[in-house]
This record gives C-alpha cells, structure tokens and sequence, in this order.
C-alpha cells in the first residue's frame, strides 16, 4: 500500500544502470542505516535542548551533514556519483569545523556565530573595491555598508581579516589542529576536484561507449556512485561521534554497528564487482 504522505518522484533511471546499482545494494544500505542513526540523534537533541552556543552550532552543522548526506544518497542511486562526492567536500568540512569549535568550544562558537553579523560588511566592502559598478550601485552598497557597520563594529576586533573567515585560519589549518591534515590531502582534494570539475576528476565523467571508444557520460551510470556513498557515509559517521559525546546520547554502539556494515559491504561490493569501485 503506498504511503499517501509520498508520491513517486518525477525522474528514472535507465534499467541497464539498475541493475548495476543492485550490485552495491549493501553499500548503499549503510548509508540508509547511517541517516537513520542521524534522524535518532537529532530527535534525541531536540528533547534535550541545547543550553549552550557550542551544542547549539554542533545541533545547526550536523542537521545540515544529515541533509547532505541524504543528498549524496540520492545522487548515488540517481547514477551521479561525481557529484555525490563534490558533497563529500562539505560534509568533510562540517566535520572539520565540528572537531575544531570543540577544541574551545566556548570561544569559537561564539565566533561562528558571531561572524554572520561581520561578513555581509566584509563582503559590501569587497563589493566597493571593484573599479566600475552599474550605475546606482556603489551608492546602494555604500549605504548597506555603512548599516552593516553600525550593527556589527562590536565585532570587527574578533576579525581584523576577512581572508579565513570566521576562524582567521584557513580549512587546512583547521584541519592539521585537529590531526586531520592527512585526511585533507587525501579525500578532500579529490573531493574538490569533483566540486570544481578538475582534469583529475575526468575519470568520474569518462565511460566506454557501446563502439569500445572512450567517451564521457551524460547521464546515470556507476562511475563514483561506490566511492560517494561510502565516503559520505564513513564522514557522517565521524560527525555521529561527535553529537553522541556532545550531547552524551550513549548510542556509540550503534554507530561503530553501523561502520562495521559499512566496511563489510565495502569489501563485499569490491570482491564481486569490482568494476563497478573503478
């Protein structure tokens, strides 16, 4: 019986793609177990409430990890792996920020917060620097400027920069505070690529025609779809980690049966197919 809350949603997918996606079912799984384990913590948060900025910037990055990861689930099953890892770009930075506010999470989730107020000035400001505007335009953001000033000049001693934003450093810093400077060099790179559609990411956008030429892809195929879901997954899953010791939701458990999936279909996926992690 269907669900009357949902309808079928307005796409398909080509059948030859299917059933090659039945192929990495059991990953895909994981990552249903993974938004599943992230739907509890959120319930879980919002009975307990977040008395402090830390918690409450912990609550407002991870609801939108959990989206993403949603977002990634969808691509992968739709055939748009590359794309499902430009996402993992912005989960592995949620994760990045989560780690690095805990470091002295007083002070810098104040900061995160507080930096909402400055940055719309800074970027009037950058607005301003440009040689030529159409006509009305510099008056316009002169004045946004000056009213963005007077609301948030209290701040501006927090952020002599605007460069790094609202930490004053930047990714790869925060990342190395953290002890996660490898991971950056190797995950996050290749997830920009994708992002930011590198020659290195070509292999996500090249198949094999029908004719045995190389060509590049158009539409749903496997190409990442391996590589986006369970990196997406094996992220959130560090970020769960946090929410769990955060907010004290003693659902570690869960979580390390959830990796522990996650890496068995892993191992699974690249010994029956092994093409399709290519």
């Amino acid at each position: 019986m269907r669900n009357p809350k949902y309808v079928q949603a307005p796409f398909a997918i080509p059948c030859d793609f299917a059933f090659e996606l039945q192929k990495a079912g059991e990953l895909l799984d994981a990552g249903n177990d993974a938004q599943q384990i992230g739907q509890t913590i959120l319930t879980e948060v919002l009975k307990l409430g977040y008395e402090s900025e830390y918690k409450f910037v912990a609550y407002f990055i991870f609801t939108k990890a959990l989206k993403t990861l949603q977002s990634v689930q969808i691509l992968c099953r739709c055939g748009y792996g590359s794309d499902g890892l430009s996402l993992c770009a912005v989960l592995f930075e949620n994760l990045i920020d989560l780690l690095y506010i805990g470091k002295a999470p007083v002070r810098r989730a104040r900061r995160y917060g507080q930096y909402e107020q400055v940055e719309p000035y800074y970027q009037a400001r950058r607005v301003l620097a440009e040689k030529r505007l159409p006509k009305g335009r510099r008056k316009a953001y002169a004045r946004y400027e000056r009213d963005l000033f007077s609301q948030g000049r209290h701040l501006l001693r927090f952020f002599p920069s605007p460069k790094n934003g609202w930490s004053g450093k930047s990714l790869f810093d925060r990342a190395k505070a953290v002890k996660a400077g490898l991971a950056y060099r190797e995950l996050y790179w290749v997830f920009c690529a994708h992002k930011h559609t590198l020659p290195m990411a070509a292999t996500g956008l090249t198949v094999i025609t029908p004719s045995k030429e190389r060509g590049l892809t158009t539409g749903p195929d496997m190409k990442g779809v391996c590589h986006a879901a369970e990196q997406s997954t094996r992220v959130l899953r560090g970020i769960c980690v946090i929410l769990d010791d955060l907010f004290g939701l003693s659902i570690r458990h869960e979580i390390e049966s959830c990796s522990t999936k996650l890496q068995s279909a892993v191992a699974t996926v690249k010994q029956s197919h092994p093409a399709i992690y290519d």
